[in-house]
């Protein structure tokens, strides 16, 4: 049956940076020029604080590497960095200063989804880019946003059949209520139901709900051979935790929880459940190992342990944007995308680059690990390769995107 769900799957399937201080002049960027600005958003408090103010730290290492390196054409990278606070009204404000006062030409920046939907909104409505290093649904593609996190998909077509095999076809889904979780619920209803399996039940926990209890209680019941678990926040460590205490004795993985919520929760809930993404710290990847090392140095231990993918992406996307600008000439979306468009780069995670398929999303390595007791990741699996990005996959979309 193992085997069948891979042949199965395989047949049907077919077919964006800051100078030590974040400050800048508001000034427009032009032709003769010694800087290249460009605008950070990530929260500083809220529900998306933990993971952002460490992705900002990661971003502005790479800056100060580049430039360190000299810079970009021998011009200073500059970024502006600004706090969302993890309310979507504040992203789309910061959004809104950063592309019409600063005069930016891009954006990197968000983890959480509400806030990289809101940024994406302002980019559209006033030509402008963003770089979102944080995975996309597949099906949010948008001519002005680039997702450096690749697709949801990319990750949840890899990991189902590896927990399929190994523990069985059917399957419970659990996600924080927002875009990605629903997404990626209905994309793991047809790759199961495709294997021959079943997705036994889906439900979705109000944003920072500390209380599972009623959802755990739902899966003992459907009685599941593995859970897939996407929920984000303080909810991460609370669904964990209480799935322990109330003897939920029933696998758990997730495309969302991470080395930070690992250290969070600690290995006493974490260890022996399962994530993927396309980077976790047990990469052996001499850039990765090497990355760790200057975070560390430059952070803390602390800081350094929290790292995780999105945060990876972060600092790679500032080595890709960095050498799409050397090739583009201009600052405008057209150009800039063309530009990425034949450009990548080495960095922790692998070979960094967008998909020259659709150019929206970038191509991604996958792993899959598995939490030890010491709340570090164990790699379990590697993809051979790049996987491309399958926006709009087939299983759900058999004639394409919807016109």
């Amino acid at each position: 049956m193992k085997n069948a769900f891979r042949k199965a799957l395989a047949a049907s399937l077919a077919l964006a940076l800051v100078s030590a201080s974040a400050a800048g002049c508001g000034k427009k960027e032009a032709a003769g020029d010694d800087e290249i600005k460009f605008g950070i958003i990530y929260a500083h408090s809220g529900s998306a604080e933990m993971i952002e103010s460490v992705s900002e730290k990661a971003a502005l290492l790479a800056v100060e590497e580049i430039n360190a390196a000299g810079g970009v054409g021998g011009k200073k990278l500059v970024a502006i960095t600004e706090d969302w606070e993890s309310d979507e009204s504040k992203a789309t404000e910061k959004a809104k200063k950063l592309y019409l006062q600063d005069e930016v030409p891009f954006i990197l920046g968000t983890c959480l989804g509400t806030g990289t939907q809101a940024v994406r909104t302002v980019a559209e409505q006033n030509g402008k880019l963003f770089f979102a290093p944080t995975a996309g649904s597949g099906e949010d593609e948008s001519p002005n946003t680039i997702y450096t996190g690749g697709t949801t998909y990319t990750f949840t077509k890899e990991l189902i059949p590896y927990m399929t095999e190994k523990f069985g076809p059917n399957v419970f889904c659990v996600g924080s209520d927002y875009y990605y979780p629903v997404r990626i619920a209905e994309q793991t209803k047809a790759l199961v139901e495709l294997g021959g399996g079943n997705l036994v039940g889906s439900e979705f926990l109000p944003m920072e709900a500390t209380d599972c209890s009623t959802v755990i209680a739902k899966i003992k019941q459907q009685a599941p051979d593995f859970i897939y678990a996407n929920v984000v926040g303080s909810t991460t460590a609370a669904f964990y935790q209480q799935a322990k205490e109330y003897g939920l004795d029933i696998p758990i993985a997730s495309v969302i929880t991470s080395e930070m919520d690992a250290v969070t929760m600690g290995g006493e809930y974490s260890e022996g459940t399962y994530a993927t993404f396309n980077w976790f710290a047990s990469s052996d990847n001499p850039l990765s190992v090497k990355f760790l090392e200057n975070f560390e140095k430059k952070y803390g231990r602390e800081d350094m342990l929290r790292v995780n993918a999105t945060i990876t992406a972060a600092y790679s996307s500032v080595y890709l944007i960095a050498e799409a600008l050397k090739k583009a000439g201009s600052y405008d979306v057209d150009s800039l995308k063309a530009a990425l468009a034949g450009t990548s780069v080495d960095t922790p995670q692998g070979k960094f680059s967008v998909d020259p398929e659709n150019g929206y999303y970038a191509e991604n390595y996958a792993m899959i690990v598995m939490w030890g007791a010491d709340a570090r990741p164990v790699t379990v699996y590697e993809s051979d390769g790049q996987l491309p990005a399958e926006p709009w996959p087939d299983i759900l979309f058999p004639n394409g995107k919807p016109s």
